[in-house]
């Protein structure tokens, strides 16, 4: 943790010589780290499903609690008092849903349904789509939509 609070200062201090937008570029990189978003593995969420639809157990197993990061379209935002704001993604055969695991994850305001976007998460659950046409629904522990 001071390593990471060492790192953060002289980043900063850094910027200070080289202009706000340098600064933002690196502190961006900084907590895609922390978060553990730079170390997702890139996927095709169908290729989760079809796996799953295959054998259950399998997939659950290969992919629960393993970091993700995909290309997707927004297709719903809700905002309550319990769960804070979530986005619904589609991706290829997959829904999937966008749980902000923190404050710095929290971009769904400022997102646009329609939209597609880079999307990075830690995969909590895997289970039945509500959508005929989708063959399962990917919970994520949202990290980062870009």
């Amino acid at each position: 943790m001071k390593k990471y609070l060492k790192f953060s200062l002289a980043v900063v201090l850094a910027g200070a010589f080289a202009g706000c937008a340098e600064v933002t570029e690196a502190l961006n990189s900084i907590n895609k780290v922390a978060s553990g978003a730079s170390l997702a593995t890139e996927i095709n969420p169908s290729t989760i499903c079809n796996e799953w639809k295959e054998n259950e157990a399998r997939a659950i197993q290969n992919y629960n609690n393993k970091m993700i990061k995909f290309k997707g379209e927004l297709t719903h935002i809700s905002s309550s008092a319990l769960l804070s704001n979530t986005a619904s993604f589609k991706s290829g055969n997959a829904d999937l849903t966008y749980v902000p695991e923190n404050s710095k994850a929290d971009n769904i305001a400022t997102l646009s349904k329609g939209k597609s976007y880079i999307v990075t998460g830690k995969i909590t659950s895997i289970s039945y789509s509500l959508d005929p046409k989708s063959k399962c629904d990917i919970g994520l522990l949202g990290a980062l939509i870009e």
